[in-house]
């Protein structure tokens, strides 16, 4: 088991997939020994896809979240900048998500790879699965 002294903020596909106990989630969750968080924007994700009486909300109350600071949105406003002046757009809730880890100093657990790489340019850090 790796250890790991950073924490790792779970993207939307990870905690959904946890919640659905689904393998590679849980393989993910059990391979790295860190403190886990999520982002207000991974909550909307998960929040919005919900069903009556899933465990969702339980899940959720367990975990550290981290909100949208001002600096974080003049970060994300910064990368959208840049990203469409290149033609490289991405969906604004990753650029978000994206802008918060960064600010936080915050790796991100994602089975997307292909949109959250685009923002190494910006600091980006990933967990590799």
């Amino acid at each position: 088991m790796e250890e790991m002294d950073e924490k790792i903020c779970l993207d939307s596909d990870v905690l959904i997939g946890v919640l659905k106990n689904d393998k590679r989630a849980i393989s993910l969750l059990n391979s790295v020994k860190t403190v886990y968080c999520t982002t207000v924007i991974n909550v909307f994700e998960i929040w919005q896809g919900r069903t009556l009486g899933d465990q969702t909300e339980q899940y959720l109350s367990k975990m550290p979240i981290v909100h949208l600071s001002e600096s974080a949105a003049k970060r994300a406003a910064d990368m959208h900048r840049e990203m469409k002046a290149t033609g490289d757009l991405l969906d604004i809730k990753d650029i978000f998500i994206g802008a918060m880890c960064i600010d936080n100093d915050l790796a991100l657990a994602s089975f997307n790879k292909k949109h959250f790489e685009r923002l190494r340019r910006f600091g980006m850090r990933l967990v590799e699965i």
